[in-house]
């Protein structure tokens, strides 16, 4: 009975939790001096007294990891075995048995230096629980759960996205689970999240990966303001459940046209032409040429010549795009689109949008995207049903790159260090 009682911990475990001693512990064995030996697991040593028994293990053997129900007879039949006795809820040494090596009462322990998967074992253990945290807010909000398909047909139409091409039909990995999200709008779901794996074609650098975990919750009569302020509340939460320590500012909000104007005198509208814009990357100093259209312009702009003036530290929202812009968002009465990103870390964490309902636009709005595309996706006819026969309901929509707000909370720079297999 005194062995069923007993826990068994790999060397992972041990040093992650606190076990209910005396406990088995498994690991690979290898000799220290000629007084010690340790176990090894995962860049972690033991180290321990030698006994009698150690003449019997070979460096390198494995331990087990299972009880000894088997040995329990032969356990204290044969004299020349120790038995074990408890000392302060640990037992002596280290025991050879037939099939395993009891730990109890470590001399010492300690961490190899230069192990390479130590930091990325803890991280690993840290996004496990980031992940939860993240389910736990949306569950508690009162959001259903999603579950889109992996395998799509239409992969999403944005010009800049660069889909991963399944040998499987003329299937896609999916970009992000957007369009299926769509058709559960559709279906009467007014409130649901989804935490799904996603894939582009991108360069893989220190803050992006072509598979990356994305968050896309969406809520039917919201507005942007109030999608915003979730999305603060989410940031609040994770930081309560110890994610980050340092103090987290209020957010600050930004138009497009509040920025253009303070950092560059440019009295953006939503009627700005690609020429206009084209005129004033060359005043700043950009080098461009005139194949590139709007959007490209804009972007090489404000990259360029506003993003790093703004405070990198802090959170802040910028809304009210240009027209051209707008990818599936409604034009407001001014002309903007109702958009908005979020910065925090000087990392582009999420993208929202007060979604396009009305089918006639959303197929416009696809077709357009088709036309500067060079590959074969074909439109999500069954979404464009759905929008004309159910209806979708005033919503918004928001993305969330995980990975790089897990780094934006670790205050990591590189998201290669902290994956066990990066891209």
């Amino acid at each position: 009975m005194l062995f069923e009682k007993k826990k068994i911990f790999s060397l992972t475990r041990f040093f992650h939790e606190k076990p209910e001693l005396p406990c088995w512990l498994a690991g690979r064995f290898f000799e220290k001096d000629s007084n010690h030996y340790f176990l090894k697991s995962q860049g972690k040593f033991i180290v321990c007294k030698k006994d009698s028994f150690s003449k019997k293990v070979k460096q390198g053997d494995w331990l087990a990891v299972y009880l000894l129900s088997q040995n329990m007879k032969s356990l204290g039949n044969n004299k020349d075995e120790k038995i074990f006795k408890k000392e302060s809820s640990f037992l002596e040494s280290v025991y050879l048995t037939k099939a395993c090596y009891i730990l109890n009462r470590p001399e010492d322990f300690y961490i190899e230096k230069n192990f390479s998967y130590k930091k990325k074992g803890q991280v690993l253990q840290k996004w496990h629980f980031f992940l939860r945290a993240v389910e736990g807010f949306f569950i508690s909000k009162g959001l259903s759960f999603a579950s889109t398909p992996h395998l799509v047909e239409c992969p999403g139409t944005e010009p800049h996205l660069k889909p991963l091409k399944s040998s499987y039909r003329n299937y896609y990995l999916a970009t992000s689970p957007e369009i299926h999200l769509k058709k559960l709008l559709c279906q009467d779901w007014t409130d649901f999240f989804e935490i799904k794996t996603c894939f582009r074609e991108e360069e893989n650098n220190s803050t992006h990966q072509i598979e990356f975990s994305l968050l896309e919750w969406y809520r039917a009569f919201y507005s942007l303001k109030d999608l915003m302020t979730e999305l603060y509340e989410l940031i609040l939460f994770l930081k309560k459940k110890g994610f980050c320590k340092r103090d987290i500012p209020s957010p600050q909000f930004f138009s497009v046209s509040e920025l253009f104007q303070k950092y560059l005198n440019f009295p953006l509208t939503p009627k700005n032409s690609k020429k206009e814009l084209l005129n004033l990357a060359t005043k700043q100093g950009l080098f461009v040429s005139s194949s590139l259209n709007f959007e490209d312009l804009f972007f090489l702009i404000f990259l360029n010549k506003i993003e790093p003036q703004l405070c990198q530290k802090n959170p802040f929202f910028i809304y009210n795009y240009p027209p051209q812009l707008r990818a599936f968002s409604q034009i407001n009465k001014e002309g903007w689109a109702q958009r908005f990103e979020f910065y925090w870390q000087g990392l582009e964490l999420a993208n929202a949008f007060y979604e396009v309902t009305d089918f006639k636009e959303q197929r416009n709005l696809f077709q357009e995207h088709l036309e500067q595309r060079q590959d074969d996706i074909l439109l999500d006819e069954n979404l464009l049903d759905l929008m004309k026969k159910t209806a979708m309901p005033p919503s918004c929509g928001i993305a969330v790159g995980l990975d790089r707000l897990f780094l934006a909370f670790t205050e990591e720079k590189d998201l290669r260090k902290m994956r066990l297999f990066p891209s």
